[in-house]
């Protein structure tokens, strides 16, 4: 058993002793369940557990060395492991050193992206461009916050060419420590839209947090990716070091095409019309993005169209799923009030003989301003309908979407329920046949559950949808 009366932060000699310790690693290791032999393991505190309390089962599953926090118990261990161990004052600030004092010794690419929506999707596509000419490490999942971009910096191994990384922002201060841990040679905001207002309280103040990433690229004289067509974006004045898409007075000219008869968005470059297997016309800000990417490090076009035709989206992002005579929009990752307003919009737009109908669940961390942007969705439905008179059904889940069902409430096309399960029983005596359906909600929500009563055929591939297209 190993017992220290107190911890402290890391020397200087213990970083570098602790980064030979990883160098000699297979990686890093947060969770005994999906540890790996020659790990470390950061024994991270959360709210219902320690993390120093499986130490011991970390060691039994080969753990090459545990960085633990200070502990008034001690640690159930052999006395040969006891050697493996290094107890510091805070678990997680010593993971996010050892990853800064990693970057640091990266001297290679790394663009950093960041944004209130598309985040994910443009990294994916500029990942998959980018494979085909460079060595790429990426972003994991959603591994973009002041725990996952640690480990995201982590995994970085010397053959990586270019590293392409998300960073993502829930409240007032977080980009600053992002920036300095990554320290971006590129960096690129997708849009600045209400998000995560529990943190911000105002679009203002997400803005002012975002546009330190171009302030940190700029001071470190790398690249800034700017969309000009992008309004919230505005503030950023192009210089020699900005890389602008996609107008024809920008670096790189793009346009958007809507095929006839297809879900999917489409774009122009160089003369050629691509395609792509992603919904919506909010998607083209990614694509265009992901393309002067692309041109800019040199990946040939006919390798960048490639590469964008080929890619599916994935885990609730805008999937596309048949099933029986019916085509699901999934889009059940995150929302929200930009993002939603998007999604409604471009199944409106949609030609063809489908019927519509929309499954739309609550928004979450808006704050004080939850009321007013769910109640916005309700009014953005009806102003569609008394235009259009497209829906054949609404379905709205959840308390927050309440709001949203005021303006709706006494239109016989329009159902509202309090929780998913009450939603899910209505879909159950639903026989909906040839209609184009869109599901869109935040996380928390895990919509996806309503594939189920909607009729997927295989529930068990719910967390690969790949799988069931």
């Amino acid at each position: 058993m190993k017992t220290r009366s107190e911890a402290r932060d890391l020397s200087k000699k213990e970083l570098e002793y602790l980064y030979s310790r990883f160098l000699l690693s297979t990686g890093v290791s947060l969770d005994t369940r999906s540890l790996r032999a020659g790990d470390l393991f950061f024994a991270l505190p959360g709210k219902n557990y320690d993390g120093s309390s499986f130490v011991g089962e970390a060691f039994s599953g080969g753990a090459s060395y545990a960085i633990v926090g200070k502990t008034k118990g001690g640690y159930k261990i052999p006395k040969s492991d006891t050697r493996k161990i290094l107890e510091v004052q805070d678990v997680l600030k010593t993971l996010q050193c050892l990853s800064a004092y990693h970057r640091k010794r990266y001297k290679r690419t790394l663009l950093a992206i960041t944004g209130s929506q598309g985040k994910t999707t443009t990294k994916e596509l500029i990942r998959a461009i980018l494979r085909k000419k460079y060595i790429v490490h990426a972003t994991h999942g959603n591994q973009n916050n002041h725990i996952g971009v640690p480990l995201s910096l982590l995994g970085i191994y010397p053959q990586v060419e270019i590293a392409v990384l998300e960073l993502g922002l829930s409240q007032i201060g977080d980009m600053g420590p992002l920036c300095e841990w990554t320290q971006p040679t590129h960096g690129l905001i997708t849009n600045i839209a209400p998000a995560h207002l529990e943190g911000f309280k105002s679009v203002s103040a997400i803005e002012k947090e975002k546009l330190m990433l171009y302030e940190d690229v700029c001071s470190r004289k790398g690249i800034f990716y700017l969309n000009t067509e992008e309004s919230s974006l505005r503030n950023i004045l192009a210089d020699s070091r900005t890389i602008s898409f996609p107008t024809s007075s920008d670096s790189y000219a793009i346009k958007p095409v809507y095929p006839k008869d297809s879900l999917f968005i489409g774009y122009s470059l160089g003369g050629r019309v691509g395609k792509t297997n992603l919904f919506g016309a909010h998607q083209f800000q990614n694509i265009a993005a992901a393309i002067s990417v692309g041109l800019s490090m040199d990946v040939p076009q006919q390798d960048i169209m490639c590469a964008i035709e080929d890619y599916v989206p994935r885990e609730n992002r805008s999937e596309c799923i048949h099933i029986d005579d019916n085509i699901v929009i999934l889009d059940a990752y995150n929302a929200n009030p930009s993002s939603m307003k998007s999604a409604i919009k471009s199944l409106a737009s949609v030609h063809g003989s489908e019927k519509k109908v929309l499954i739309l669940g609550d928004m979450a961390e808006l704050g004080s301003q939850t009321a007013k942007y769910h109640e916005d969705i309700g009014a953005t439905i009806y102003r569609i309908q008394e235009e259009h008179s497209i829906w054949e059904s609404v379905l709205l889940c959840g308390k927050n979407m309440f709001h949203a069902y005021r303006p709706l409430e006494n239109l016989p096309w329009v159902s509202y329920f309090k929780d998913k399960a009450a939603c899910m029983d209505h879909i159950k005596k639903k026989t909906w046949r040839n209609m184009l359906v869109l599901i869109k909600a935040s996380r928390f929500m895990e919509l996806e559950d309503l594939l189920i009563p909607l009729g997927l055929k295989n529930p068990g591939s719910l967390k690969n949808f790949a799988e069931s297209r």
